[in-house]
């Protein structure tokens, strides 16, 4: 009688022969191995060779337990195949015809063909360099204790897919199954050169002006229970037998998308696509917990596969042209479809917003429309961050153009794009980003003054921006956006500082209760003050770029660039998911690139209104100067007030106050300010903000229970103080600090602390 087992290994491993005659060299030391090991729990049986394959027949010694959930016999017998180029983990074919079919981790074979373990999920590259003979033992027997145990697929596992997948793979546009669902479906893809990988489309892209398309159909099948891995479809007839589950009548479906399409003349010439989505579930009767996706392309037309389904027929002429008109029949019964030739794909979708967001660890994006204002090496950067982050940036101004130099740091790779508006750059590549209908615009304009033809839609994108993000790293510009533009959007702002090795974001709040110029102030307060802050704006080397006097750049790494570009849009964008606002510097260690973050007071200031000039008061400089009250008491004390003054706008900033000059006199009834060290601590103060902060005024406190109100000398001071300023076209200011309480004295008016309005005073 025929050993069943015998005619299996010779059909499939071909003839018995020495270990020496092995083209695979881990077959010739796995064979080595068992030959000489008896205490592993597997036993050589015999070797042999096909092909391109070298076999190794061997006996595997389990532990099953008492009463095995599935069927395995204490000893089994493998083959297990080695390939010459050792490309993939070995074949694993089971040796036993009434090995329990369809469990999970094995491959769907043919009826009659032999079963064939999915042993490992570890892709073999990453496994062989670590590859022993052993390994392979343990592993074969792993597969069969855990499965006896029904603890091979365990809860924390992915499932299994209902059909293998293939590599070559098919990259679907994200409303797939939106342009299916429309009667006919038409798709058009082309193959990337070199590459097992097919794009479709839902319109024609350029390129493909000749190309007649593909037509769609997608189905989704009945919830399946995850198990074994199915083959792919070779035919029709494959495919038919593939998804023809309870439930679900493939080929009635098939058929009547088939007659849909032959009713169109213009769809008979395009190639038939089946999309199929099969919902998984771990265990039947559940929700699905998985849904995998594969396309299947028929190498005919949709006329032929009309013509082979009999349910298209045609009066040609001898040349095979259509010289009548044609019918459509009924479907035919018999059709098996082998004959009609099927290609798998596996299925990805391009890149969505939301998609992009989960990528990057967020749950979805934050709905937010940004108006990006500057396309600089920064603002490039950031730009390209929060669209991958799967931000929307509705539009992109700035008037500059792309130059030879800005490419050592600037978002755009080609040097095609110079010459080219980086506004332009920039808002192309975010829409060829999501392979999408354009939606961000480039605006060519001087946003100081906008004009020309970009000047109006400018205008429109800003008054609908959520967001009005200034990347342009200019005072003009922030203080612009801040305090000019009617926008209602919330604006926040990104700069490096002169040496690119710190960054600075600023973010109003939600209401803009806080706003952009305001937390400017702030941090330049804490650049005066902040010890960790220490040399941050200091002025860095300049490279020549042209022949004009101003063609300058910094000379600044674009690995400090990226570093910052990638910690401002994270920090932008989890601020603007926050009603707070946020005032904060990362700075980079240019040796070690460590990076530390500042944190900075980001409150509102204080504001009134006197004179016809609005003045802001930082909180931080109130309590600082209450401070140094309570600390000299029962003398009074004072100083020099540092703040800016926009007088195009009639705003007046009070930031920060300097140390009281040593020779001051203090005592309980006056105050007298001295002058040593005061002016290289003002020249200081300008140098440490880029002559942001300058000389603003006078401050000095009375002692406890004396009010606020300026006394004979405060007047007579405030008239030395008005004819000085005069000369600079400032008010004079004046802070009196009492008991929890200040008066302001701007343009020879008093304002308390407790109301808005001004009170008038004379000497």
């Amino acid at each position: 009688m025929t050993d069943p087992s015998a005619e299996l290994l010779e059909k499939w491993c071909g003839p018995v022969v020495e270990p020496d005659a092995f083209t695979a060299g881990k077959a010739r030391d796995f064979a080595a191995f068992l030959a000489v090991r008896d205490d592993v729990g597997a036993s050589l049986i015999e070797v042999r060779q096909s092909g391109e394959r070298s076999w190794v027949v061997v006996e595997f010694e389990l532990d099953v337990g008492q009463q095995p959930v599935v069927d395995i016999a204490r000893r089994e017998r493998v083959a297990l195949g080695f390939t010459i180029g050792d490309t993939e983990w070995p074949t694993a074919l089971i040796i036993r015809d009434d090995f329990p079919p369809n469990l999970p981790h094995t491959f769907l074979t043919a009826p009659g063909d032999p079963s064939i373990l999915c042993i490992s999920e570890e892709p073999w590259d990453e496994t062989k360099r670590r590859w022993s003979p052993n390994l392979l033992v343990r592993t074969v027997r792993h597969w069969f204790n855990a499965t006896a145990k029904g603890e091979l697929h365990t809860a924390d596992q992915p499932l299994e897919p209902f059909v293998v997948a293939s590599a070559h793979q098919a990259i679907l546009p994200p409303n797939y199954v939106e342009l299916c669902a429309t009667t006919p479906a038409r798709l058009y893809g082309y193959g990337i050169e070199g590459t097992p990988v097919v794009r479709f489309f839902g319109s024609k892209p350029e390129g493909l002006k000749n190309h007649p398309g593909f037509t769609a159909v997608h189905f989704v099948l009945p919830t399946q229970t995850h198990g074994f891995i199915r083959h792919s479809a070779r035919t029709a007839a494959d495919l038919l037998a593939l998804f023809s589950v309870e439930g679900f009548d493939f080929k009635a479906k098939l058929g009547e998308a088939l007659r849909g399409w032959l009713a169109d003349p213009s769809l008979r010439e395009t190639r038939p696509v089946v999309i199929v989505s099969i919902p998984t579930a771990r265990v039947a009767g559940e929700e699905p917990e998985r849904t995998d996706t594969r396309l299947f392309m028929l190498a005919v037309t949709v006329r032929e596969l009309g013509v082979s389904l009999d349910i298209w027929s045609a009066i040609t002429d001898d040349k095979g042209r259509i010289i009548e008109g044609a019918t459509l029949g009924p479907l035919n019964p018999t059709f098996d479809g082998s004959n009609v030739p099927v290609i798998l794909w596996s299925t990805l979708t391009d890149i969505t917003r939301e998609a992009a967001a989960r990528f990057n660890g967020y749950e979805a994006p934050t709905g937010l429309g940004l108006l990006v204002v500057g396309a600089g090496a920064l603002g490039s950067q950031v730009v390209g961050n929060l669209v991958r982050m799967g931000e929307t940036v509705t539009g992109v101004a700035d008037q500059d153009l792309l130059l030879p130099h800005n490419l050592a740091r600037h978002g755009c790779y080609s040097d095609q794009g110079v010459g080219v508006s980086k506004s332009k750059i920039v808002a192309s590549q975010t829409n060829d980003f999501l392979n999408a209908p354009a939606e961000t615009a480039a605006f060519g304009v001087n946003v100081l003054r906008p004009s020309g033809d970009d000047a109006e839609a400018y205008q429109a994108a800003i008054a609908k921006a959520d967001v009005i993000l200034d990347l342009a790293a200019s005072v003009a510009v922030s203080r612009s956006l801040a305090i000019d533009n009617p926008a209602t959007g919330r604006r926040a702002a990104a700069f490096l500082s002169p040496s690119g090795h710190d960054l600075v974001v600023l973010v109003e709040d939600a209401v803009r209760g806080v706003r952009l110029d305001e937390l400017e102030m702030a941090y330049y307060a804490a650049v005066m003050s902040d010890p960790a802050l220490e040399g941050h704006l200091n002025a860095a080397g300049h490279v020549r770029y042209g022949q004009s006097c101003r063609d300058l750049s910094g000379e600044i790494e674009q690995v400090h660039v990226a570093i910052n570009a990638g910690i401002a849009a994270k920090s932008l964008r989890a601020a603007l998911s926050q009603d707070a606002p946020l005032a904060k510097v990362w700075r980079t260690d240019p040796t070690t690139l460590e990076v530390r973050a500042i944190e900075i007071d980001p409150r509102s200031m204080k504001r009134f209104e006197v004179g016809g000039w609005t003045i802001l008061v930082r909180p931080g400089l109130l309590e600082a100067i209450w401070e140094r009250r309570d600390e000299r008491l029962p003398n009074e004390t004072g100083g020099v007030l540092l703040g800016d003054f926009d007088t195009s706008r009639k705003l007046i900033y009070l930031v920060d106050a300097l140390e009281t000059p040593a020779d001051s006199k203090e005592d309980h009834g006056s105050f007298i300010r001295g002058s040593y060290g005061l002016p290289d601590a003002v020249a200081e103060a300008g140098s440490k903000t880029q002559q942001m902060l300058r000389y603003a005024g006078e401050w000095h406190s009375h002692p406890t229970g004396y009010g606020v109100l300026p006394s004979v000398d405060d007047v007579g001071l405030y008239s030395y103080m008005a004819a000085e300023m005069a000369v600079e076209g400032y008010p004079p200011i004046m802070m009196i600090a009492g008991d929890n309480e200040f008066s302001l004295i701007v343009e020879n008016q008093r304002i308390p602390l407790e109301r808005l309005g001004g009170q008038s005073w004379t000497s």
